[in-house]
């Protein structure tokens, strides 16, 4: 790696726990996506029989993800962005499209695109270009950040004949899926959703067409929801008794004759 695991860890965690990108997004991420207080989230990096491009979005749908200097009065994401940038510069990365509506090309025919990634590693003319192989992120960063925290256990290593240009030993993690990378996702939905933020919101910057799906499957995250509607009903249930007995009902009586 180009960098050190921890900056390259945190700097992803802000974009995925900050602005609620998947993984592939995060690792496609450029300074130049974003657009005031919005990033425009436009590729992943994708790997499709070994080989590495730039695909949309899942669903091939593009959308504009939250890039406020505070979010949710914790996540900080533009700063952390502009911090790791001033201490990593950007290299434009050159990957075959992946376009969805050429699926066919073969690998080589593809057109190329150049993209100034935030996020890369010091191997620039192997197959990846530059880019985060997300495989070697989370074995190599993710998960040894998870078994340093104690969350999981650490790998279980087996040694094998070496081959050429391929290391002597592998090592197999057992990690629940509830940890894995996708989990910050859940965390900025989480996050947004207990600051009072709509379901159609948060649909629109996950990048889901059905906001009822998103109700589904983050409702856990709406505990005040209920206790918001009573105190506004009981605030305006006082408002208006208060505004009733401030009202001097005896000037409307007529003297009796």
């Amino acid at each position: 790696m180009a960098v050190g695991f921890v900056e390259l860890d945190c700097v992803l965690v802000s974009l995925a726990a900050g602005a609620g990108l998947r993984q592939g997004e995060a690792l496609g991420f450029s300074p130049d996506d974003i657009d005031g207080e919005d990033i425009n989230v436009v590729r992943q990096i994708v790997k499709v029989n070994g080989h590495f491009g730039f695909g949309p979005p899942k669903g091939n749908k593009e959308r504009a993800a939250p890039c406020a200097p505070e979010l949710a009065k914790a996540v900080k994401a533009v700063k952390a962005v502009k911090e790791y940038a001033n201490r990593f510069p950007t290299v434009e990365v050159t990957l075959p499209s992946v376009a969805p509506d050429r699926p066919s090309p073969a690998w080589q025919d593809r057109p190329k695109r150049t993209v100034r990634l935030l996020v890369t590693t010091q191997f620039r003319s192997g197959v990846n270009g530059g880019a985060v192989n997300r495989d070697t992120f989370n074995d190599k960063c993710w998960k040894a950040a998870l078994a340093g925290a104690g969350l999981i256990p650490t790998a279980v290593v087996t040694y094998l004949d070496p081959k050429a240009g391929k290391n002597p030993w592998r090592g197999k993690w057992d990690m629940p899926r509830k940890f894995g990378f996708h989990a910050l996702r859940h965390t900025f939905a989480g996050v947004v959703l207990t600051e009072g933020e709509t379901i159609t919101q948060l649909a629109a910057w996950l990048g889901r067409a059905d906001p009822a799906f998103t109700l589904r499957a983050y409702v856990h995250f709406m505990p005040k929801s209920g206790n918001r509607g009573r105190a506004a009903i009981g605030r305006f249930l006082t408002e208006s008794a208060t505004a009733a007995s401030e009202v001097d009902v005896t000037a409307q009586i007529p003297d009796s004759e």
